[in-house]
């Protein structure tokens, strides 16, 4: 499955694009609120996005920043950043060729949370989620993850994986569990992350 190749894979790598392939499958209401998009970070207005919001690039992992207050934002350094990721070929840096083919964007989305919200990793075989890693990727830098089977019960399949954990079984793991299977049918093998 790592070298399947297939339109959708690309579609679904793509931070923007990926937001009318949940449309087109009934999800829209999950999707975090859009701001704008543009094509080079000299294009944004500052002055007009909200006090706090989102930016990162649609064309790989790890291209974020946060606005928490944008009075002490750092406007200047942020279009150096954004503009030398939107130069970078995620596909060479990852060795994943599915994100070659991704026209660069900058998105912008509102900030859901000003702590670090919970994802929720399914890994799915075929449409069919197997278990999951529940994540927070702390604006600290720190990170915890916890693997768990879709009955909620430990695994402990990654190395130093920590014994305690506090994360607790969502109310709505049912739902996630739904929109996993439904939005991953066409892949071989896939990690959904809500």
């Amino acid at each position: 499955t790592r070298y399947w190749r297939h339109p959708l894979k690309t579609k679904c790598a793509d931070k923007f694009l990926v937001r009318k392939y949940i449309e087109e499958k009934g999800y829209k209401n999950i999707l975090i609120p859009l701001i704008g998009v543009w094509d080079n970070a000299y294009e944004i207005d500052f002055d007009t996005l909200p006090n706090q919001f989102v930016l990162k690039c649609n064309h790989g992992s790890g291209y974020n920043i946060i606005c928490l207050d944008k009075k002490t934002f750092n406007v200047n350094q942020t279009v150096l950043k954004l503009n030398q990721w939107l130069s970078e070929d995620f596909s060479l840096l990852a060795h994943e060729i599915h994100y070659q083919a991704i026209p660069r964007k900058i998105v912008c989305e509102e900030l859901i949370s000003s702590t670090a919200p919970v994802e929720f990793q399914f890994w799915c075989l075929n449409g069919e989620p197997e278990s999951m890693l529940v994540c927070r990727k702390n604006f600290d830098g720190t990170y915890d993850a916890a693997s768990f089977s879709l009955e909620w019960e430990r695994l402990y399949d990654r190395i130093n994986e920590p014994i305690d954990c506090d994360f607790q079984k969502p109310e709505y793991l049912n739902q996630l569990i739904s929109m996993a299977k439904n939005l991953t049918k066409p892949f071989p093998f896939v990690r959904a992350d809500f």
